[in-house]
């Protein structure tokens, strides 16, 4: 007698807006963004801040965008006699008397929350908050720079279908530097790291590999309330894709998979 194979879906996500930020608001998502912001220290050289600034106990910082606040709270254990740290959910319109208010400015990884044209909405706000003098610093990481397995490349095609769905942006590391150009900023860098999937990452890739695995999953709510966008049929067959993905990302031909990570610094004008 061949016992039938029961297939659970997976468990129900909380999401505080999923047409305008893509990815889940709970504690599996928490979880995964302290992983990522672990190991996105660990990538730039154990730092919070890679911008030429010295912040002492006058200096204001603000983190927009913050999500769980990890980035502020690591920076606040890093640079404990720093004056003032603050954070904000907000990124559109910031208050009006914050103006030239903040020595440094830090984003990451809005490219799952805001819009194509809210980009440059966005970057110009940063610029009026920030002191003639101080600068800005932006995250955020680009598609797989080569080739990797069929299921990778699935799940690509599908994340590039949700971004679209959504008018949000899948190429913004690209934008960013034009962005910040034409709100002002000068002196801008950016500051790439390569991460490896598969073996050739080591511990590092492996586990970057399993936060971006839980992005893909994070982002199968957004993919149902589209319809499944003609990828798959339901959040079952959805995270079946994921795991497949997550083993490829663990073979040898996973290795081929390269993620770069982007920090744009940028200096507004004194």
């Amino acid at each position: 007698m061949v016992v039938p194979q029961i297939i659970q879906p997976p468990p129900p996500r909380f999401y505080v807006a999923p047409g305008n930020y893509l990815l889940p608001a709970d504690g599996l998502e928490a979880a995964r963004l302290k992983n990522q912001n672990d190991l996105l220290r660990r990538l730039f050289d154990n730092k919070s801040v890679i911008s030429p600034i010295d912040l002492g106990p006058e200096s204001q910082v603000l983190d927009i965008a913050t999500g769980s606040g990890i980035w502020a709270l690591d920076l606040v254990a890093e640079k404990p006699g720093i004056g003032h740290v603050r954070c904000a959910d907000i990124v559109l319109d910031l208050p009006a008397e914050w103006s030239s208010k903040f020595d440094l400015v830090h984003q990451r990884l809005l490219i799952d929350a805001l819009k194509y044209d809210e980009w440059a909405v966005a970057v110009k706000e940063i610029f009026r908050v920030t002191t003639p003098g101080g600068f800005a610093e932006l995250c955020e990481w680009y598609p797989f720079k080569t080739g990797c397995g069929p299921h990778s490349r699935r799940y690509l095609d599908a994340r590039r279908q949700i971004v679209k769905q959504f008018s949000m942006d899948f190429e913004i590391a690209l934008r960013l530097p034009d962005l910040l150009l034409e709100a002002g900023f000068v002196d801008i860098h950016a500051e790439v790291k390569v991460v490896k999937f598969g073996p050739a990452g080591g511990e590092v890739g492996r586990r970057f590999a399993l936060t971006q695995a839980g992005v893909g999953r994070g982002l199968g709510g957004p993919l149902a309330m589209a319809g499944g966008l003609g990828v798959v049929k339901s959040q079952v067959e959805w995270e079946a894709l994921i795991d497949e993905v997550e083993k490829e990302w663990e073979s040898e031909e996973g290795s081929n998979a390269e993620y770069p990570w982007y920090i744009f610094t940028a200096r507004k004008p004194a």
